[in-house]
């Protein structure tokens, strides 16, 4: 049944219901004792041909259209030849209107349902106009095969309702404004009811809606009564009847939406302990705008939280401002003005001015998309945001938490300075930028500590500078000074490469491998000398403190020796260094002969503790993890060397700490895989005689082969805590 045909068929009994009434009231005129008698009689009549109206409408519908078993109602609706299935998890998602009933004792002119794709979960929602001033919501059985339903016979569990009320016609004229006020002085009161499992009508508590700002969202959540949780337990039932009770108090304009009726049971203490959010909390929507273009993106529908700030990551603010546009499908739920906010003396940052749809900075709204656009913007502008996604799961509404920042800090301004011969190195940008982004962490969660918000995880975004930029793909080094210096011969066959991880974060790993083949030949002679040197280096740079983590040398020298003029026997000599976190391995290295050949395999794995840290209300020690093999073989003869090595490295971090005040619980347990590398080279060198004693010549055949594997198994550090 479509909307025209359900405004028919209410009409109808509508206007039998006012003609009944007006026949009432006109018996009534003679004799007030006539008048007390006939008017409720009338009354029960209309009241019963508008239930009736209703309950057709409710059953019709029931019996329209729908997918398959299992699978959500098209939000467009359904055709009147389709038959609907009704699944458990549609009627806890609203997700058609054959799903529950409205009943009410008094008639109201508007008075309707219908669904409406203005939701907060799944393709629509529940929308009931010209509310009386009471009605009841009753839903169709439950089954407990509903995924909404998990964790219902546990103790404590709530049951939470998304609830959009509307306001006070006096209130709603300034919507436009953005000032739409709580305005609602309603209530609604919940009960639950199973004859299977033995109770009826019991009561989750009342509610006042005057608590909820009007006009947008709110989640709502009832306690389940220890006795409902411990008769449901973990039985299995399909007659579970939800019923709230809804006043609505006159002079309301606007409408009653209703949506994602699921149970909470999440556990709030971090036990074990370094236990990761539960599924569904955390996230953002990343965004790069730059001049005057905007940019949109789309994305799973979740509450989105109003910013109260935005920054400029390049250029800075001048006279320019930001809008902000998020909605649900092609609807616009809000757009927001920011404009410059003076008091940053950088002049990157902008405030927010105002809001549509009476939405303030801190509201949690849900949306599908999201768009931002610098107003007169220059293309020297560059405003990168986080903007927050389900920070406290799937809750929505006002009030709730103070609105997170949408810049953490800088993310690439981490230029490392290692010193040589200093395993821990610590530079002024660095350390300016973990001090920026621990500042902000700071402050921010102690705002949120003195709202004194209920209990409930908190989660922010992945920092960007605690996420990946780059992959460690080699890259040419030819503007860094090489750590082997060719000799800029002729014949010299040189290699020079490297690569970083995350260039600038605060977590980063970079690599650089270079080395030099130098073959030449003693003129007069068939005496024939190769030199090879080969280099590796790789660090980690954790919490901007710079670790050097490996370090290896090869050199090698060989002489084929001399048969003319004279005779000279061959001759070789290599030194190989290796060191782990500063420590060489073995003490003072290994010298070898590549004449008699050579094989060396020596590896290592430390765990170096670096000094603690303070990072919001954790104190955190930090250690990193290194694993390191050098695989190093050769020899040589009178016709040249071959010579290998394979340094591969793998850095970690193992990031443990604990909260020192009493505020709050939670710990920070986490081992972190940022790199693991190979680098095997080759070198060859190969002299080929000629005899003839009319050339008596030698030429040189030579070649560096080099095959990097680089895998990272990522990772990231939260800081996880419950108030």
């Amino acid at each position: 049944m479509n909307a025209t045909q359900f405004f028919s068929l209410w009409l109808t009994a509508s206007q039998t219901f006012f003609q009944k009434m007006k026949l009432a009231l006109t018996l009534a005129k003679p004799k007030n004792t006539r008048k007390m008698m006939l008017a409720p009689t009338r009354l029960r009549a209309g009241a019963g041909i508008l239930t009736a109206a209703l309950c057709f409408v409710t059953c019709t519908a029931a019996q329209e259209a729908a997918p398959a078993a299992g699978s959500e109602a098209d939000a467009t609706g359904p055709s009147p030849q389709e038959v609907v299935i009704l699944t458990p998890n549609m009627i806890m998602g609203f997700e058609y209107l054959g799903t529950w009933s409205v009943n009410a004792n008094t008639l109201v002119p508007g008075f309707s349902v219908q669904p409406t794709t203005i939701r907060t979960q799944g393709n629509e929602a529940y929308q009931v106009n010209g509310a009386p001033p009471l009605f009841k919501l009753i839903s169709r059985p439950v089954a407990s095969t509903a995924t909404a339903l998990a964790g219902i016979g546990k103790s404590g569990a709530l049951l939470q309702l998304d609830v959009l009320a509307p306001s006070k016609p006096e209130v709603s004229t300034k919507e436009n404004s953005g000032s739409c006020e709580a305005g609602n002085a309603g209530w609604i009161e919940g009960f639950m009811s199973s004859k299977s499992l033995g109770f009826e009508n019991v009561s989750l508590g009342k509610i006042s809606l005057s608590k909820y700002r009007a006009c947008i969202y709110n989640t709502i959540g009832f306690t389940v009564p220890e006795s409902v949780s411990s008769a449901i337990g973990t039985k299995e039932f399909n007659d579970l009847i939800f019923e709230f009770d809804v006043s609505s108090p006159s002079g309301i304009a606007g409408a009653y939406l209703f949506d994602n009726l699921r149970v909470h049971s999440v556990e709030l203490v971090q036990t074990p302990k370094g236990i990761a959010p539960p599924a569904g909390y955390g996230g953002s929507v990343d965004l790069t705008v730059s001049g005057n273009k905007p940019v949109k993106e789309t994305f799973t529908l979740d509450p989105m939280q109003i910013p109260a700030g935005l920054h400029l990551k390049k250029g800075v603010a001048g006279t320019t401002t930001l809008q902000l546009e998020g909605g649900v499908d092609s609807n616009t739920a809000f757009t927001c003005t920011y404009v410059p906010d003076t008091s940053d003396k950088s002049g990157q940052s902008y405030k927010l001015s105002s809001c549509t749809g009476a939405y303030v900075a801190g509201d949690l709204v849900n949306s599908n998309w999201v768009s931002l656009l610098i107003q007169g913007g220059q293309v020297s502008q560059q405003v990168y945001a986080q903007l927050v996604l389900s920070p406290l799961g799937d809750l929505t509404g006002s009030g709730l938490l103070p609105a997170m920042p949408t810049f953490w800090g800088n993310a690439d301004t981490c230029s490392p300075s290692p010193v040589a011969g200093k395993v821990v190195t610590s530079s002024t940008s660095c350390a300016s930028q973990t001090k920026q982004a621990n500042q902000i962490v700071t402050e921010y969660f102690n705002q949120v500590n003195g709202t004194h918000p209920s209990p409930s995880w908190i989660v922010a975004p992945v920092p960007d500078s605690a996420t990946r930029h780059a992959d460690g793909t080699p890259t040419s080094q030819s503007a860094d000074k090489p750590a082997v210096v060719p000799d800029d011969t002729e014949s010299d066959v040189t290699f020079d490469t490297g690569g970083d991880l995350n260039p600038g974060g605060s977590f980063d790993a970079y690599w650089k491998l270079s080395g030099d083949l130098d073959p030449s030949a003693v003129s007069g002679t068939d005496e024939n000398l190769t030199h090879f040197d080969a280099a590796f280096t790789a660090h980690g740079v954790l919490f901007g403190d710079d670790i050097d983590m490996v370090d290896a040398k090869l050199t090698a020298d060989t002489n084929s020796g001399e048969t003319t003029p004279t005779y000279k026997p061959a001759t070789s000599s290599g030194t190989l260094g290796f060191y782990v976190l500063g420590e060489e391995i073995p003490s003072g290295g290994l010298t070898f002969s590549p004449s008699t050949g050579f094989s060396v395999d020596p590896n290592w794995n430390q765990e170096y503790d670096l000094p603690p840290i303070q990072i919001w209300i954790f104190d955190i020690t930090l250690g990193a993890l290194v694993d390191a093999d050098l695989k190093a073989s050769g020899s040589a003869a009178l016709s040249g060397a071959d010579l290998s090595i394979v340094p591969s490295a793998s850095l970690g971090a193992h990031i443990s700490g604990g909260i020192n005040i009493g505020i709050a619980e939670g710990d920070v347990d986490a081992k972190v895989n940022l790199i693991t590398l190979s680098a095997p080279v080759t070198a060859q060198a190969k002299w080929v005689l000629d005899d003839d004693p009319g050339i008596c010549a030698a030429t040189l055949n030579g070649s560096v082969n080099g095959d990097l594997e680089v895998s990272s198994g990522g990772g990231q550090v939260d800081l996880d805590a419950t108030f």
